[in-house]
Parts: structure tokens; C-alpha cells; sequence
């Protein structure tokens, strides 16, 4: 395996800056879910009637740690389950007002904090960070 110094950096830095940000949001944003159950309520929210395989397999988790992922946002009404009317074997998820609300909430809290953080880069490094972002994600996404 070769080595590359500058690969291993930016490796360590993404981690640690991934760390800070998570550790910035739940010192600061009272109230506010967790990032996994954020992604969970986005994909949900923008997927109505998903199914829980789907969800599984977006989270990257397995069915059962998916279900009970689920279980917990069903029990605080963020999200509901639904018998598919087709095939009563699948299950489909749907976020409630009550979830929107809180989403919402969270991803306003979230913007807040990232926004602090960003505060200590010029305007023009802003611009040159989400252009590496962009190119980084689209590479990634091929």
C-alpha cells in the first residue's frame, strides 16, 4: 500500500472537523435530534411512502437497526408507519407535521452553528471551500 502524506492529512482533518461539527451541535442546539435522525427525517421527507429497505440501505445500516431507528422516531411523532395497500409485507414512512416541525428547527440550529464555524474563513475562502466541496461531491457521486 503506498502512503501519501497529504491524503492521510486531509483524511484526519475531515474527520476531525466531522468531530467538531458534531460536537458543536450538541452542545448548542437544545432540543434538536441527532444527525443520523436528521438524514433519516430529510430522506423521508423527500421520499414520501419509502419503504423501510430503502431507508435501511440509504442510512447504510442493516434492516433491524433500521427498524429500530424507526421505532424511535414513531414513538416521539416525528414519523408513521403505513401498510402499503398493495402488499401488506411493506411498510411505508411518512413524516408528520410534528417531524417537518422539528426538522425544520434542527436544520435551522444546524445552519446557525455552521454558520459560527464559517465565520473564521474571508468571504472568498467560503467560495473556494463549496467549490472544492461541489467537485469532491460530484467525483464521488460518479
Amino acid at each position: 500500500m503506498i502512503k501519501d502524506p497529504a491524503s492521510d492529512d486531509i483524511a484526519k482533518l475531515m474527520f476531525d472537523l466531522g468531530r467538531c461539527l458534531k460536537q458543536k451541535t450538541l452542545q448548542n442546539a437544545d432540543g434538536c435530534m441527532h444527525m443520523p435522525q436528521m438524514h433519516a427525517l430529510l430522506y423521508i421527507q423527500s421520499h414520501p411512502g419509502i419503504t423501510m429497505k430503502e431507508l435501511a440501505e440509504m442510512l447504510r445500516v442493516t434492516s433491524p437497526s433500521a427498524t429500530s431507528f424507526v421505532d424511535r422516531l414513531v414513538k416521539v411523532g416525528h414519523i408513521t408507519r403505513a401498510t402499503d395497500a398493495t402488499n401488506r409485507r411493506l411498510v411505508r414512512l411518512h413524516i408528520t407535521d410534528a417531524g417537518a416541525e422539528s426538522l425544520k428547527k434542527t436544520m435551522f440550529e444546524h445552519r446557525k452553528i455552521l454558520l459560527q464555524i464559517l465565520s473564521v474563513l474571508s468571504p472568498a475562502d467560503q467560495v473556494a471551500l463549496r467549490s472544492i466541496m461541489q467537485k469532491l461531491i460530484t467525483h464521488c457521486s460518479r
